[in-house]
């Protein structure tokens, strides 16, 4: 078992993935983080990445347009029957 959200976290792409209760493993990610700037960079940018596709307001707009098209397009022809 991993600790962390293995659902959003990509291990060594927009963050780093540590067993639970693994003080030694954390030390470590952390170290490597700090040590390394070019690779914390790399992980900052996959977690930018990661939140703009999944979590960004444009993905937002569409599930929200999804989610009420088909509600308005029965709405108007509901109002169609009713007007005839």
């Amino acid at each position: 078992m991993r600790g962390g959200i293995p659902e959003i976290i990509m291990d060594g792409v927009n963050g780093l993935l540590v067993p639970p209760k693994n003080p030694q493993a954390l030390t470590e990610a952390i170290l490597r983080i700090l040590q390394d700037p070019h690779f914390a960079k790399k992980l900052s940018q996959g977690g930018q990445e990661m939140i703009r596709t999944h979590f960004g307001f444009d993905r937002l707009l569409a599930e929200l347009e999804q989610l009420y098209t088909p509600t308005q397009t029965a709405l108007r022809l509901n109002a169609g029957r009713l007007a005839c």
